[in-house]
């Protein structure tokens, strides 16, 4: 029988069905996952949740972040639908405690306070809760089949991802290795290194952009497409480039712009740190956005260099793909049961890492000294020397995205130096889940990116 569609489940939103041919799916680190339904009714529902509750009482920016807002909203939506919370029965997932720990992940517990808050509030509804694996250590995957109504917890990681046997010898990466994978590699557009590099200077012509965009099919129906969809939601429909410049705004469009011109340049690189299709991709935009916002929330930095910053941090791991991917017993053993973080994996396995390896392609590619900074030292900031607040940035998104977007690709941040990173961009640890709320996590998950 042919496998149902899959419908990802945004972090900080919920779906609620009827009786279809679709799977329901959230990807769960931090986050919790909650399934609720009612098979008399033929109906169910599936929440990503966020956060536990409001960090403040003056803060409210947006009820299905958190559990305790979202909550009712949720199952009252499920009542709307036809469920009775008599029958209603729940399954919940998630709440763990990601990554290399520190002292820090241990006081925050995000994950386990979204936990205890969602429990509370099924106890409230008189909701029974019939399966549930919380907390722990690693990512999890909950799917709900709209079909049968049947609820499954798996692992994000199977059985596959840590074959048992002899483990193959892998050699470093010698320096013509390197030069190898370099010529090999799909060269980022023109137009994208145009973009780049006039970010940064004081010249920047959108006219100029959109002559060039014009003359690239490919990109341009790609922007076009976005600029068209419901998640863009345009009053009318865009035409031309031009036409989307005066409509949406440079900014918004020169982002569209770049984010299409480097999808062929991540989406063909899955066999090694993408955990799901397209995994590279979708995490070199989510970085993106997700960078844009840290920027614009913190008062940090240039919004559009950070959002760009965020895009190209990860370039190296094109490079050493196909590496890691001949390599992936050793990588997952070491990350996922060792808890070792990635890029002392990949110095001990392959001889260099992703960010030494992307700072070769940033200076072969002349980028601005700022942006190579960030490809050099997302995982180190405080030893970037040009911009290291913009560095600071990209290392907290990047973090982020690895507790509440996870399983997605090949990664494992401490948190070990987190107290004096946040201070490099005035925050602490009481301020950041007011910042994590406040980040448009929806977005992530964007009709016509992924």
């Amino acid at each position: 029988m042919r496998s149902l569609p899959k419908k990802y489940v945004a972090t900080g939103s919920y779906v609620v069905s009827e009786t279809k041919r679709q799977v329901l799916e959230a990807l769960l680190g931090s986050c919790a996952g909650l399934a609720v339904i009612d098979k008399a009714a033929g109906v169910g529902g599936m929440y990503h949740i966020l956060l536990s509750g409001h960090p403040g009482n003056d803060t409210h920016y947006g009820d299905e972040v958190y559990a305790s807002s979202g909550m009712p909203k949720f199952l009252k939506a499920l009542q709307e639908a036809g469920c009775a919370p008599e029958r209603m029965e729940a399954v919940l997932a998630g709440g763990a405690l990601m990554g290399k720990l520190s002292r820090l992940d241990m006081q925050l517990d995000i994950g386990g306070r979204t936990i205890e808050v969602v429990q509370r509030i099924l106890r409230e509804w008189g909701i029974p809760l019939i399966h549930s694996e919380t907390g722990g250590f690693s990512g999890l995957r909950l799917q709900l089949n709209l079909r049968t109504f049947e609820c499954r917890i798996e692992p994000a990681y199977t059985s596959e991802d840590f074959p048992v046997g002899e483990e193959a010898a892998v050699e470093k990466i010698s320096a013509e290795d390197l030069n190898r994978a370099i010529g090999l590699i799909k060269p980022i557009p023109q137009v994208a290194l145009k973009i780049i590099r006039t970010l940064q200077s004081d010249e920047y012509d959108t006219e100029d952009i959109a002559v060039q965009i014009r003359h690239d099919q490919v990109i341009s129906a790609k922007v076009l497409n976005i600029c068209n969809s419901a998640y863009i939601g345009a009053k009318k429909e865009i035409q031309s480039i031009n036409q989307a410049l005066v409509v949406l705004g440079s900014r918004i469009v020169v982002q569209l712009i770049l984010s299409s011109a480097l999808e062929g340049f991540f989406a063909s690189f899955n066999k090694g740190y993408s955990l799901s299709r397209g995994g590279l991709y979708h995490h070199a935009v989510s970085a993106a956005i997700v960078s844009e916002h840290v920027s614009r929330l913190t008062g940090n930095s240039d919004p559009e260099i950070a959002y760009t910053a965020g895009l190209l941090h990860d370039i190296g791991k094109v490079l050493l793909d196909q590496y890691v991917g001949s390599a992936k017993p050793q990588f997952y053993r070491k990350i996922y049961s060792d808890g070792d973080e990635l890029l002392d994996v990949e110095k001990s396995i392959l001889g260099i890492n992703h960010a030494e390896a992307g700072a070769r392609l940033a200076e072969l590619w002349s980028f601005p000294d700022p942006l190579r900074d960030v490809v050099a030292y997302h995982g180190q900031p405080e030893q970037a020397l040009d911009d290291p607040v913009l560095t600071h940035i990209v290392y907290l998104a990047n973090l982020l995205l690895s507790r509440f977007d996870a399983c997605r690709e090949l990664e494992n941040i401490g948190t070990e130096k987190l107290v004096l990173r946040l201070r490099r961009l005035g925050l602490d640890s009481n301020s950041l889940p007011e910042l994590i709320g406040r980040i448009p996590w929806k977005s992530l998950y964007t009709p016509g990116y992924f």
